[in-house]
Parts: structure tokens; sequence; C-alpha cells
């Protein structure tokens, strides 16, 4: 036997026993319990609770109009239609104009955007096909979106208007979904001095599973003057706080332990490695009176948060999570990093994306430096961009006296809040379970209904408030009054007292004013919430110090 036939037998013995393996283990060789469809890619729980919601209009639609096929182009331009009739409009829904003699105009009916009827058409077709494994030609989806920017909003007058983008010149990062495991932590050497580094790559990144990108962090960060940036904005800072509080290196516990680590001689960096029970763990779990849960924290909920304490600092529409990730990747392109690198970076495959979505239009160019030969600027963009945020630094949060009474002397306000109070005298009165849960469900309700009706006040009150240029330069004074609040209040509460101080220090990770911030951040992580920051108001051998008192407590 020559060898090219000895091969052959070799290989042809290697797949036989392959597949005798397979069926020894339990492989069934009947095709009948294989489902026959194509396979799509899984969606996320988000996008599942979306989709699922558009093939519940479809499904009411079919209730009123039998029959009806999807693949039919007169039946999407129809259920398209509905859609667009029915939809809330967000994005004009607080426009109300107003008349010089104080009267208002009656509140227009606004139409939902094109875009968003585009959105809602897309995500029926995706889910309508995946649960009827049968496609919708192309030629029916992509006959919609000129329907819909034509015909469509011809006829119903729908909105073409666009959201402005927003551009936030603040680095930021906070990853809801990370665990330990996706980390990589060591200490290397930066200019001769031992330097924290972090990799971090997420398994599964904007619903993608593949190529997906490693963002690095480093220690040490310096700016043009040489300083580093405010230890409020050094996240390698926030990071190690997290880690250093959970628990979650096996061989160091504290902040003094791991900023003791360096490398062994000859060697360019060591790792520190996770605890084997905090692999699994996330590094930024959802938070409670009681402590930390394990469940990621929600990157909606969070989205809101930091719009609402954008507000708080004077910002009139808040603050999207997408305008900071939009500001770095302009950022990053005028780096002057190749355009395959800020794709990875940004974990883009389509070109497109990133200049329709996330280049701004405004351009880094001095065109009129150019044709005259001068030097060109490149500071020109910065100011526009950070405009669209409309930063008032005065911004006051709260509604004054005269609004407030306007707004709780409106018959809708006050049919709500006599609504809450007959509510809590029922459930106060009333002993069975099934019809108490009944009561405190209304009573939620109207309590939300009431809210969002401050909510608007308050909207309104935030957009009308007008910020006139002086013409002299002046160190502004901070008039709100939770400022004033925190100032009477700040003595009880020592770690937030030196934060609200030490945290916009330009100092180093290492430094003492660096090294304070890590621990006060961390004692606001591990302390006991339920129990007073005052020492007098400790419990004193697990009893409340309180003479008239007494209560067990924790420590």
């Amino acid at each position: 036997m020559d060898v090219q036939a000895e091969s052959s037998a070799k290989l042809s013995m290697y797949g036989r026993g392959v597949v005798e393996a397979a069926i020894l283990d339990g492989f069934s060789m009947d095709l009948s319990d294989i489902d026959p469809h194509s396979v799509r890619r899984n969606l996320r729980l988000n996008s599942k609770k979306a989709y699922a919601r558009e093939m519940e209009i479809w499904d009411a639609y079919l209730v009123r109009f039998p029959g009806r096929d999807s693949r039919d182009m007169r039946v999407m331009k129809h259920f398209a239609e509905v859609i667009g009739r029915a939809i809330k409009a967000r994005l004009e829904a607080r426009l109300e104009a107003k008349l010089g003699n104080g009267k208002k105009t009656k509140e227009r009916k606004k139409r939902v955007t094109t875009w968003s009827v585009r959105n809602k058409m897309r995500q029926f077709y995706n889910m309508w096909e995946r649960q009827m494994h049968i496609d919708i030609s192309q030629e029916v989806k992509e006959s919609m979106a000129p329907y819909i920017e034509g015909e469509l909003a011809d006829k119903i007058g729908l909105s073409r208007e666009r959201k402005t983008p927003t551009f936030f010149t603040i680095e930021s990062c906070e990853v809801c979904g990370a665990k330990y495991q996706d980390l990589i932590y060591l200490v290397g050497w930066k200019d001769g001095d031992p330097e924290i580094k972090m990799d971090f790559k997420r398994k599964i990144c904007k619903g993608l599973d593949y190529k997906q990108p490693e963002h690095p962090l480093a220690e040490m960060l310096k700016g043009p003057d040489g300083l580093p940036p405010p230890l409020f904005s050094q996240l390698i800072l926030h990071w190690l706080v997290n880690i250093i509080s959970a628990g979650a290196l096996r061989d160091y516990k504290t902040i003094e332990d791991v900023l003791d680590v360096m490398p062994d001689e000859g060697d360019s960096y060591c790792f520190l490695e996770w605890a084997d029970d905090m692999l699994e763990k996330l590094v930024f779990p959802e938070w409670s009176e009681s402590g930390p849960k394990a469940k990621a924290r929600n990157d909606k909920a969070w989205g809101n948060q930091v719009s609402h304490w954008a507000r708080r600092a004077g910002f009139v529409d808040g603050l999207a999570i997408h305008a900071i990730r939009r500001e770095i990747l302009i950022n990053v392109d005028d780096s002057g990093a190749s355009i395959g690198q800020v794709m990875k970076f940004a974990a883009q495959r389509n070109i497109r994306t990133l200049q329709g979505h996330y280049l701004h239009d405004l351009t880094t160019i001095d065109g009129a430096a150019c044709y005259l030969g001068m030097q060109p600027r490149n500071d020109l963009t910065g100011d526009f961009r950070t405009a669209t945020m409309k930063r008032n630094p005065d911004l006051q949060q709260s509604l004054p006296s005269r609004l407030k009474e306007e707004l709780e002397s409106r018959e809708e306000y006050i049919a709500l809040t006599r609504q809450i109070e007959a509510l809590t005298l029922q459930i106060k009165t009333t002993t069975d379970q099934e019809t108490l849960g009944q009561l405190k469900d209304r009573r939620a309700k109207a309590y939300k209904s009431r809210a969002k009706l401050q909510r608007e006040g308050g909207e309104k009150f935030r957009q009308s408030q007008k910020r006139i240029p002086k013409a002299e330069r002046e160190a502004h004074r901070q008039s709100d009054w939770r400022r004033t609040h925190f100032d009477r209040v700040r003595h009880m509460m020592p770690e937030r007292d030196r934060l609200a101080r030490t945290l916009s220090f330009r100092v180093p990770l290492r430094s003492p004013e660096g090294i304070s911030v890590m621990k006060d951040l961390i004692a606001l992580r591990t302390g006991d919430r339920r129990v007073a920051y005052q020492d007098a108001l400790r419990p004193v051998d697990g009893i409340c110090p309180v003479p008239c008192c007494g209560t067990n407590m924790e420590r």
C-alpha cells in the first residue's frame, strides 16, 4: 500500500470513528425532531419586548381586518398608516405656543416622526418573519421608507423632524453588565513607576458577539499642561473602588495592598488575579438599601439617572449617554487614528453609521484660513457642539411658589389628589388581600399621573428660564437650594463632605488626596446605609444610643 492510500484509509477510519462516537453519545439519526427553518440571531431581552409590542399591534389589526397578509404591499401601507396615526409623539409632545396676552393656544396634536414609523415597521418585519418563518419580499420592505417619508407623511402630517444630535465634552464610561471575568487587571511600568492597567472586552456588544473591541485603560493620564484630569474623571479610580469594595481580588483586600504591588525585576508586568467566586459576578450590580443585588444594573435606568444629574448641573434638556459616545468618537476621529481603528474602537462595520449618526455636520477644517493661506484653526467646532447641550449654570430646579400654586389648583391635579386620599382611606380599612392589592395598584397609578403633571410643570419652567450674558466676567455662584441644603447637612456626612472638595483635585491617583477619595468611596459602598453618618448616632453594643429608643440596630 502506497503512502497516499494509507493516509486515505486513516482519514476514512477517523471519519467513521467520529460518527460512531456521536451515536454512542446519544446522537439521534431521526431528522423529524430538527427544526427545518433558517436560524436567526438571538434577540436581546429589550429587543424581544420591543418587537413583541409591534406584533401585538399586528394581531389587533388582524382582529379588525381578518385575512390580511403582511406580504401584500397595500396591507403594509395600510398598517404603516395605523402606526403613524396612533403612536404617541414624544419629540414635540410638550410644544405649546403662547399668546402675548398670557393666554395659551390649544395644544396641537403632534404626529410621530417618520423615522419612528420606519423603525416600528422594521421591527415588525423582523418579528413577523421570525414567527411565521416566511420572508417578506425586499420590494415590499424597501418601499416602506420612501412611502412613509413621502406619501404617508403628506397624507396624515407625520413629522419629518429629527432630534438635534447633542455632544458632551466630558469623557465617561459605565459598563452595566460587565463581569469580572471580562476584565484583565495588571500592574506594569510607566516612566519607571508602577502603573495599574486594565483591559476590558465585552462578550456581547450592541447585541453582537463577533470581533468585539477591547478597551484598555491606564492609571496615568496627563493633559497638555502636564497635570492629570480631575479625580472624578479618572476611570481606573472608579473601577478600583468597585473592585476593592466587592473583595474581587484574590490576594489584595485594601487600596494600599494594590498600590504597593510592582512587577518582579526583569518582568514588565504582573497580573492581579480574581477570586474564584467573583468571576461570574457583576462589576456594577443593581443596588438597594441592603446592598448589591445579583442583577445587572439596568442601562435604561442608569441613562435616566445620568440625565437627571445633568439637569441638576444646569443642562436644560438633560443628557443622553449617546451624546457622550458621539463626542468621544468625534475626538477619536480627530486624533489622527486610521478610520479602521476608529471603527474598531466603535464596534462598527459600516462607515456610513459613523459618518451619518456620529460625526457632526461641522467639520474641523478652517475653510477661510485655508483659502487665505493663513494658519488653520482646529478649535472652532468644540463650542458649537457643546452649545447643543443648552446649559444654564443657574438653572432653578423647583417651581416657584406661584407656579406651584397654579399647578396644584388645576382641576386634573385636584382630582388626582382627592382620588389618592380616598384610596388611602380605603386601603386602611380593607382586609381582603385581593381588593387591597387592586386599591394599591390604583393609588400607584394615580401617584404616577400626578407625578407626571409635576414633571411636565417643572420641564416647562426649566425651558422658560433665560440666561443673559453679562458684560463683565465674574465667578459664578450657584443659587440652587440644593447647594444650600447640602451645606447645612454636610457635617453629618464626613465622607461626602470630603468628596465634595477632593473629587475635583487634579492630582494623581496615588497621591494622598487620591487615596483619600478612594477610601471615602469604598466607605460609602461598604457602610450600612440604614445608619446615620454621625458617630453620635451609631449603635453602641448593637443598641440605638438614643435613651428613649434602645432599638436593636446593625453596626
